[in-house]
């Protein structure tokens, strides 16, 4: 039988509206709740080291006269999850980015929802129990290749790490993700590149792997998995904050 942390995984994979469960709304929170999620999101950002503060006269000295590159505004967004709790993210608006400009690729694979399915029988098949891993603000932990500028409470930042709404942030964490999980000795699938399978010295598939966007579902011995957990939690250069769903 799944667990309802992994029920929820594969709601979202199968679901056509991500399987999303809203058990209340936003006018539902209080107050304080939802200025505990800002201050989260926030925290999360500074402690990311997700923006470069640019003052104002170093901003004008740095181009021409006209020539500056635009702006992105922000704003932060809340949202209510599964479970109850307030998410707050604070996403640029991506849709005035330009191609060539602060943008090239945006392309960024999702998971096949056949290999979710294949992943749970192959776990039914080996008696390998199921885990779901959660990446806490993921895009923020993806370093940007381009050059992209936002504005935030009256100030100009430099975008040094992936920001919820560009373009490129769900394409920089695929990249940030896939890294990590080869660097632990994965092996990337050919059919699927958001499936993942480590082998053991003999060769035998030991821990299976599918990446759903920030989700994780694992399927392996409770040994593999907590040696995983462990390596991209603490191990990896970029330290992911993790939280089992």
């Amino acid at each position: 039988m799944l667990s309802g942390d992994v029920k929820i995984f594969v709601a979202r994979i199968n679901s056509e509206k991500g399987g999303e469960i809203k058990k209340k709304n936003i006018s539902d929170c209080s107050k304080k709740d939802v200025e505990a999620a800002i201050k989260k999101e926030i925290n999360g950002i500074k402690d990311k080291d997700v923006l470069q503060h640019i003052p104002l006269d170093q901003w004008n000295a740095m181009w021409p006269k006209g020539k500056a590159p635009k702006t992105l505004d922000t704003r932060m967004v809340l949202a209510v999850k599964e479970n109850g709790d307030i998410k707050a993210r604070l996403v640029a608006k991506g849709f005035r980015q330009r191609v060539g400009e602060n943008f090239f690729q945006t392309f960024s694979p999702v998971v096949d929802r056949v290999s979710v399915n294949m992943l749970i029988n192959i776990a039914a098949i080996k008696g390998l129990p199921l885990f779901s891993l959660d990446i806490s603000q993921a895009f923020l932990q993806a370093p940007i290749d381009e050059d992209v500028y936002i504005k935030y409470d009256g100030e100009i930042y430099k975008l040094k790490k992936a920001l919820y709404g560009t373009k490129q942030a769900s394409r920089m964490w695929n990249k940030e993700i896939t890294k990590a999980l080869i660097s632990y000795g994965m092996e990337q699938s050919r059919t699927d590149p958001c499936v993942f399978v480590k082998f053991n010295e003999q060769s035998q598939p030991q821990v299976f792997v599918c990446v759903s966007t920030d989700d994780l579902l694992v399927a392996s011995e409770k040994e593999h998995w907590r040696k995983l957990a462990a390596f991209l939690s603490h191990d990896y250069q970029g330290r992911f904050q993790t939280s089992q769903l």
